[in-house]
């Protein structure tokens, strides 16, 4: 049995792609959860179950790669 990624995390630290794309993907049905930084994703994220992420590559302090 397949289980359904229900959240969707997108971390970008540009605000226009970060709320563009947390739209797109909501309107395809899942929820999402957007961070402007690496350091926000991880200071409020626990275990997670049955999610994905979305992450920008360059951004400042902590890079998409790093985390």
């Amino acid at each position: 049995m397949k289980t359904k990624i229900k959240t969707v995390f997108i971390v970008d630290d540009d605000a226009s792609a970060r709320i563009g794309l947390g739209r797109l993907i909501r309107i395809a049905g899942y929820d999402v959860k957007l961070f402007a930084d690496a350091s926000a994703f991880l200071a409020e994220i626990s275990k997670a179950s049955n999610a994905c992420i979305v992450l920008d590559f360059r951004m400042p302090e902590l890079s998409g790669t790093t985390l």
